[in-house]
């Protein structure tokens, strides 16, 4: 079986305004697929009698797929405390903001006329239909199994997203041909949850968002300056982080902060009433340009994250050559490359290794280069045609990550 030649991704009907790591990893999916294939963008709505009508989502700047994350670069800066007087935490909720737009063309109540040889179901929270869809081949993607997870490890349960969750993957073992993952930890939970046959769900190597696709060689020379990857969700480690920043402000000459509210307001509101680094610029929807610009002006990520699907920051980091600390579980350590840290149990040991990081000369090209190496977006495109049955794939290697001169 040959990689397919028309293929259908189906998303929810405003997925480009929604999660903003869902939507780059389906516009990176799209690009991927697009260096072999005619990839189409297809959504649906229900008629006043219930009826499914399909449509297909065109977009009107195909660019801006490809260096997609926010279409503004607000950006609040300052002292921890000046920031706290300059923004309402209920405006900067994470998803917002997308830049794509799209145009409607519609299918019609049977997608079987488009006659595509596949269909990738892209989150499971929005399959509404109990029937397989006409595709030759149907895939589902699973992001992550947190909402599962926390319905019974949390008090505060998210009963519905869970549900969804589930709908979803009860349909994908039920009628998808294949699973996909987002990473080989993903790929085990699921598995073992669902009691999914061997050979049916593949764990993909990890895939760098599409903006990554030609990006500048990294400066081994940087300023003092420490970043963080969306931390308002206390699944993130939000409550550790200005504990470990304060035990190394002194090294520390900048803090920047990319990413919208994910926790309750107060939980920001702590967060920078407790944070005692004097200079700190915060970016609640930054395009993907700042967020590149951020990384590789960077010495260290700090990311104490809990739970991940995959820990996209981690591989955003050190593509840049920035180096990261992380805690030692799956999937983040999975990521880590060279000069890279695990965090501690203590705090001030924690302290002491940022402000290592920052002090230290690196080799920031070298940690560069070996991600480039390690995570190429080859490696995905030759699991994802195995996993569809195409085990000598032709595979146009334009679809590599190149390094271009700054």
């Amino acid at each position: 079986m040959k990689m397919k030649n028309r293929i259908a991704l189906i998303c929810e009907p405003l997925f480009m305004y929604h999660h903003v790591g869902v939507r780059n990893y389906i516009y990176s999916l799209a690009r991927l697929l697009s260096t072999n294939s005619h990839v189409d963008f297809v959504s649906y709505y229900r008629s006043p009698t219930g009826a499914l009508n399909w449509y297909r989502l065109t977009p009107q700047n195909p660019n801006q797929l490809w260096g997609n994350t926010s279409a503004e670069d607000l950006s609040f800066s300052g002292t921890p405390q000046k920031i706290l007087t300059q923004f309402d935490a209920t405006d900067h909720q994470s998803g917002a903001h997308g830049a794509a737009t799209f145009y409607k063309s519609h299918i019609g109540p049977d997608l079987q006329v488009e006659n595509y040889d596949l269909g990738i179901i892209t989150t499971p929270w929005l399959v509404e239909f109990t029937h397989r869809l006409p595709m030759k081949q149907l895939v589902g993607i699973v992001y992550d199994m947190v909402p599962n997870t926390y319905v019974f490890a949390r008090e505060e349960k998210p009963y519905d997203f869970a549900a969804r969750h589930c709908q979803g993957f009860v349909y994908y073992r039920d009628h998808c041909d294949a699973i996909l993952t987002i990473s080989e930890q993903v790929a085990s939970s699921f598995q073992e949850t669902f009691r999914i046959p061997e050979g049916r769900v593949t764990g993909l190597p990890p895939l760098l968002p599409s903006s990554y696709h030609r990006i500048p060689v990294a400066e081994n020379k940087r300023d003092a300056q420490v970043i963080l990857a969306s931390p308002f969700d206390l699944r993130k480690g939000l409550k550790v982080m200005p504990a470990i920043l304060n035990q190394a402000k002194s090294k520390i000459e900048k803090l920047v902060i990319y990413g919208g509210v994910r926790c309750a307001p107060k939980d920001v509101y702590e967060f920078f009433e407790d944070l005692q680094v004097e200079s700190v610029v915060w970016y609640p929807n930054a395009s993907s340009a700042i967020t590149h610009q951020l990384f590789r002006e960077s010495k260290a990520l700090l990311f104490p994250s809990f739970d991940e699907g995959l820990g996209l920051p981690i591989l955003e980091a050190q593509a840049h050559g920035c180096r990261v600390m992380v805690r030692d579980k799956r999937p983040m350590c999975d990521l880590t490359g060279p000069g890279a840290e695990f965090l501690a149990d203590d705090v001030a040991e924690n302290g002491k290794i940022l402000e290592a990081m920052i002090d230290e000369p690196f080799d920031h090209q070298s940690l560069q280069r070996w991600t480039v190496d390690a995570f190429s977006t080859v490696h995905v495109l030759k699991t994802l045609c195995a996993a569809l049955g195409d085990h000598n794939p032709k595979i146009n290697t334009s679809a590599a990550i190149q390094l271009a001169a700054a």
